[in-house]
């Protein structure tokens, strides 16, 4: 009989929260990683890893799994994962007879046709996020060949020609008027997408669910399809998100954390 505290933290704090708690030494008994930055915390040397036979690892997505090994060592268990796909609203399309992009050179086509058509924002790009706007442009240096990042993990590779050619293409769609530096927001896609403001975006599950609240099912079945993101040079490389569930080496309960983890780990 053991109490768990569950404390939500938005997630543009939790990092900073949860390193701070690390430092200080009084950490909550488990953790719900993002898988976009959980490699720099688990670089703390924070976190327990995982003991043997708790799960069975091969129920998971591998590149899932292998985001939670450090040197290794297994640090987290996945709790759900993501990729991100190109969302358009397919009835626009069939109006104007287009097909969904499958490659770069498609893509810009794609828009291009829809911004002759009276568009205002044909693609809603993430511009003024932070940490949602590197990862839009990683997605695009990988479809590029390219990586911010040695594999290896030793040293940043941002300005190499791979990385470079990818931020162009994608600063071309704000110059050549594809999309807009100003939106639509995050919570602006919705509206932005119903009313045919904005058509295209690559983005996660939860874009059809805000659709389907605002405008129902049918709506949603009737106007809008996904894609796999267009293709680079590279072919096509989609961003993964989701969670990892940890346990800390500080946590006053972390017997119960690894069984609470087990649990919530069951399909």
């Amino acid at each position: 009989d053991v109490e768990i505290n569950v404390t939500a933290i938005p997630t543009s704090e939790f990092d900073a929260k949860l390193t701070a708690a690390i430092t200080g030494g009084v950490v909550p008994d488990v953790v719900f990683l993002s898988t976009q930055t959980q490699r720099g915390l688990f670089e703390t040397g924070a976190f327990q890893a995982v003991p043997d036979g708790l799960v069975d690892s091969d129920v998971f997505f591998p590149v899932a799994v292998e985001g939670t090994n450090l040197d290794g060592v297994t640090y987290g268990v996945p709790w759900y994962l993501y990729s991100r796909v190109m969302y358009y609203r397919s009835d626009l399309a069939n109006d104007l007879g287009l097909s969904a992009p499958t490659t770069w050179d498609e893509l810009r086509g794609f828009l291009q046709a829809f911004k002759d058509s009276g568009v205002e924002i044909p693609l809603s790009i993430n511009l003024p996020w932070g940490r949602p706007t590197a990862e839009e442009l990683m997605s695009f240096s990988a479809q590029n060949g390219g990586s911010f990042i040695s594999d290896d993990f030793s040293e940043w590779t941002i300005d190499t020609p791979e990385n470079v050619e990818a931020l162009d293409f994608w600063a071309s769609m704000v110059t050549d008027g594809l999309a807009s530096p100003d939106g639509p927001l995050f919570e602006d896609v919705t509206p932005y997408f119903t009313e045919g403001k904005s058509v295209a975006k690559v983005n996660g599950p939860w874009m059809p669910a805000g659709l389907a609240a605002a405008n129902g099912q049918e709506w949603v079945d009737s106007h809008i399809a996904s894609v796999a993101p267009p293709a680079g040079p590279a072919g096509s490389k989609a961003a993964i998100g989701g969670g990892t569930l940890a346990v800390l080496k500080d946590g006053d309960n972390t017997d119960a954390g690894w069984k609470l983890v087990r649990w919530l780990a069951d399909p």
